[in-house]
Parts: C-alpha cells; structure tokens; sequence
C-alpha cells in the first residue's frame, strides 16, 4: 500500500476513535461502518481503504455532521 493509503487509514481511525469517546461505539461504527469503501474493526481502526481517501474523510465527515445535535446533547446533557 502507498505512503498515501496509510496516512489516509491512519487520519479515518484517529476520527473515528475520537467520536467513539464523544458518541460511543455503537452509533460512531454504524456510521463509520456505512461507508462502503473502508473496513472498520470493533476498536475503531480503519483496517482496509479502497478509493480516493480525501472523499471517503469527506463522507465520514458528513456522517458525523449528522449527529451534531446528538453530541452536543450528550456533552452538555449535564447542564439539564
């Protein structure tokens, strides 16, 4: 695998580990995991990339864009 792919699998899995902490597990890696074009083990690591990286982050992007008013719940649920 290029320099390239790896750099991209390490950028996905430090993303995705980080929203594992925020949302949890189960919400971060269905999101995660309906990206067709990586594989992603139960911990959060990208294990397989195929496509052009900077779209795929772009897609994951969007992804937890979506729950934005969840995390923001979650994190400030302490103030309710």
């Amino acid at each position: 695998m290029q320099e390239t792919g790896k750099d991209y699998k390490k950028l996905l899995t430090e993303a995705i580990k980080k929203q594992i902490i925020i949302l949890g597990p189960d919400i971060t890696l269905a999101k995660a995991r309906g990206i067709k074009k990586i594989s992603v083990a139960d911990d959060g690591t990208v294990t397989e990339i195929s496509g052009d990286g900077e779209e795929i982050i772009a897609e994951l992007v969007a992804k937890f864009r979506e729950l934005s008013p969840i995390s923001t719940k979650k994190t400030m649920g302490y103030l309710n």
